[in-house]
């Protein structure tokens, strides 16, 4: 698996949707650090956070998780 390809594609989906990290901590109900450290690969999202992630910005955990190319189910 590519290093930090989490951090990656969120980082890839916020500026597809235009939204900031601040805005997708808000709606996944975590801090804007934490987020942040999301991004930069420093931490890796638990599963419930990852779970909430995926479902705001619309692709799979599997996708984040660069366990597939395929955004959608």
């Amino acid at each position: 698996m590519n290093e930090n390809i989490t951090g990656k594609r969120i980082n890839e989906l916020l500026r597809e949707k235009g939204m900031t990290q601040r805005q997708l901590a808000e709606k996944v109900m975590t801090t804007e650090v934490s987020m942040s450290r999301f991004v930069s690969g420093a931490r890796v999202p638990n599963g419930p956070i990852l779970a909430n992630i995926a479902n705001v910005l619309g692709v799979t955990t599997d996708y984040l998780l660069g366990k597939t190319d395929k955004k959608d189910g």
